[in-house]
């Protein structure tokens, strides 16, 4: 049996195998937009030891046995979603700040357009996507891959709440990024050839530089559904509680001046289509 890439071995005693009762597929399913894992249907015990290995808690396999999903696994779940949607939004952040704005940079750099507009647009995305990239994605990974003796993310998502000043000083900006982009993409031929050409690359998804750039407006409330989420399966005597709340009570706070930001950009009809 394998899961994840990893070959498992069945357990040495065959003799369980008739206890398990068949419960459906025994393949692992996965969300078609996030590709997040969840947990499969179990029909014998090879399945759940390598599901139990896939997410290590091999110290206690009978509590998967249930066919009823138990909190632990919701929690697990849950905090499996943050960490592949964190890997999705660094990859667009990347694209902005090392595909975007590094080409627009170097053409602004050679007198093409004002080098000002470019920085402008793009704000403190460089300081966003370091943050994300070099330290809350390698602290997901490294806490996931510890889940069976630290499953907890709101100490880690805690981290998060002094870098949010980063993300009002981008939701601020926005506006009048969107008005720059919009101007300098009519005024100036060059300008608008580089979006166009880097947008009608693989790595855009048919998408428009103003929609990759509403990315970091639309995580943080992100961050707060999932908390929210999160907080609604955690037990009331949860050690994790005490950090999780506090990071939802700044997070929500942030969220709020992002969605009015998305409203706002949706009601000026700000171009977010190809």
């Amino acid at each position: 049996c394998s899961a994840a890439g990893m070959r498992l071995k069945a357990p040495a005693s065959r003799n369980l195998l008739d206890r398990v009762p068949f419960t459906g597929t025994n393949r692992l399913r996965l969300s078609s937009e996030e590709q997040i894992l969840l947990p499969p249907n179990f029909t014998h015990c090879r399945q759940v030891n390598a599901f139990c290995i896939l997410i290590h808690s091999v110290k206690n396999p009978k509590c998967l046995l249930s066919s009823q999903e138990t909190n632990e696994q919701k929690l697990f779940k849950i905090a499996s979603e943050l960490l592949h949607t964190e890997k999705a939004y660094v990859a667009r952040l990347n694209l902005l700040d090392q595909v975007f704005c590094t080409r627009m940079m170097e053409e602004a750099n050679k007198g093409t357009f004002p080098l000002d507009v470019v920085k402008n647009i793009f704000s403190n995305i460089s300081s966003i996507h370091a943050f994300h990239s070099q330290f809350l994605l390698p602290d997901l990974e490294k806490r996931m891959g510890e889940w069976a003796s630290t499953p907890r993310i709101g100490d880690i998502l805690q981290k998060l709440t002094p870098f949010l000043k980063m993300y009002a000083e981008y939701v601020k900006n926005f506006d009048k990024a969107m008005e720059l982009l919009k101007q300098w993409t009519d005024r100036s031929p060059p300008f608008k050839a580089i979006i166009q050409e880097i947008q009608s690359q693989e790595i855009c998804g048919s998408l428009t530089l103003q929609h990759h750039m509403l990315e970091p407006v639309q995580r943080v409330p992100r961050y707060e559904m999932l908390l929210k989420d999160y907080l609604k399966k955690l037990p009331q005597n949860d050690p994790d509680r005490s950090d999780a709340e506090k990071s939802l009570e700044i997070i929500a706070t942030a969220a709020t001046h992002s969605n009015s930001a998305i409203r706002k950009s949706v009601s000026s009809g700000a171009d977010f289509l190809p």
